[in-house]
């Protein structure tokens, strides 16, 4: 019998349109038994749950085995009186937030995709608008079980906040793609839902003047997140006096109504311009959907482009910087990251522009499939540490290859 028959008899499988055999585990113990056959026989895998946050990660390395994670799901523990929560790797966030909802909770990671897996989200590295305000995903995870390569199981943290049994492994697993592991439960820290939300929005015609504002804005007063987006990817906006304008400016405050209302008042005198504010309701909750959903959209229709991360401190300096030239890009102000698309002759351009970023402290990756040669990353000062590391956990190198920092180029 080869690997491949004994693959079919450990779970169900079919064939993928690519021609990869499609691997689905029901539970934990058939992963561990697909992952060691893998791992005895050097064949290179792909995990990945609903596949929302793809655009991440770009072209990845052709794998004869693709390993879908959606049927290892369910909740294992909700303790809504300490806000934590037990669930497995496979379970879609859209039913984590109806159950938590019911008791005026959220999960608080912002994603568009509610068919996405919690594990999938995690592993990505995506932080979603308000991490500003609510910290990265990865702090959110307060014990997690994954499982190696070789089918074997580790578990850090535990199902309770001021846990803190072993190392704390969550923030290596956590963005490292399904590089080093993979997530079979999470526990993670819930927080109560919002009072209230109001989404405010100002017609720029130049990104680089609204991205100036928005950066003020978010040194004015507090805000859940802000920034800037072309306007076409909010078709909410519909006839409304913004429907002209090029360039977006917005805002999200989430507190309580007169809260919102002073915070308003003082934005629109710091900023001397016209706004709309969007509360609750269906036209709110569209526009938001369109706002987490527009990094996604903004990738699938160019095929590349540059994130920048940079302290907020120098802001200014980095979006005059890496806006020269262009009219088109998604900026969140409040948090330090800049998406621009790639309409460059590249890869030389993106290499001379980190180079200049880096005199601010800035950082430029690569999101998307470029061309050959393009250094996706850059320059990573612990990159020797993390080939050990992969070394070390996957010796046979059979785990998502050339995901992440992995990458060739």
């Amino acid at each position: 019998m080869d690997a491949f028959d004994t693959l079919s008899d450990i779970c169900e499988t079919r064939h993928a349109g690519d021609g990869r055999l499609r691997l689905s585990p029901a539970n934990a113990d058939q992963l561990s038994a697909v992952l060691s056959t893998a791992n005895r026989h050097h064949l290179p895998l792909s995990a990945e749950g609903a596949g929302c946050y793809r655009w991440m990660d770009g072209a990845r390395e052709h794998t004869p085995l693709l390993l879908d994670m959606r049927h290892i799901s369910g909740v294992l523990d909700y303790q809504p009186e300490d806000m934590t929560l037990t669930v497995l790797a496979g379970t879609p966030i859209g039913e984590i937030r109806q159950l938590v909802a019911e008791n005026g909770q959220e999960l608080a990671v912002d994603t568009d995709c509610p068919e996405s897996t919690i594990g999938g989200l995690f592993a990505s590295g995506w932080n979603g608008l308000r991490s500003r305000s609510l910290g990265l995903n990865r702090d959110k995870i307060i014990g997690m079980e994954a499982m190696l390569p070789d089918g074997s199981i580790f578990q850090s943290g535990g199902k309770v906040v001021k846990n803190v049994t072993g190392y704390d492994l969550t923030r290596l697993l956590a963005g490292a793609h399904g590089t080093l592991g993979l997530f079979t439960q999470l526990s993670v820290r819930l927080t109560p839902a919002p009072r209230q939300r109001r989404m405010l929005l100002w017609p720029y015609a130049h990104l680089q003047t609204a991205a100036q504002d928005m950066l003020k804005a978010s040194q004015v007063v507090q805000l859940a997140s802000c920034g800037t987006i072309p306007a076409s990817l909010i078709p909410t906006i519909g006839d409304s006096p913004l429907c002209d304008a090029e360039v977006l400016g917005w805002a999200i405050i989430d507190d309580g109504p007169l809260a919102i209302r002073e915070l308003t008042s003082r934005l629109f005198q710091a900023l001397g311009k016209t706004l709309i504010a969007l509360d609750d309701g269906e036209r709110l909750d569209a526009a938001w959907d369109e706002l987490l959903a527009a990094p996604r959209t903004f990738l699938n229709e160019q095929g590349g482009m540059i994130e920048i991360g940079y302290p907020p401190a120098a802001g200014a300096e980095v979006l005059e910087c890496a806006l020269e030239g262009t009219n088109d890009g998604i900026v969140y102000a409040d948090r330090g990251v800049t998406y621009s698309r790639c309409r460059m002759d590249y890869p030389e351009p993106i290499h001379q522009l980190r180079e200049k970023l880096q005199a601010f402290g800035a950082h430029l990756q690569f999101r998307g499939n470029g061309p050959e040669g393009l250094d996706y990353h850059g320059k990573i000062s612990a990159w020797p540490w993390l080939q050990k590391l992969k070394n070390e956990l996957d010796p046979q190198h059979i785990l998502n290859p050339g995901h992440g920092v992995f990458r060739a180029t």
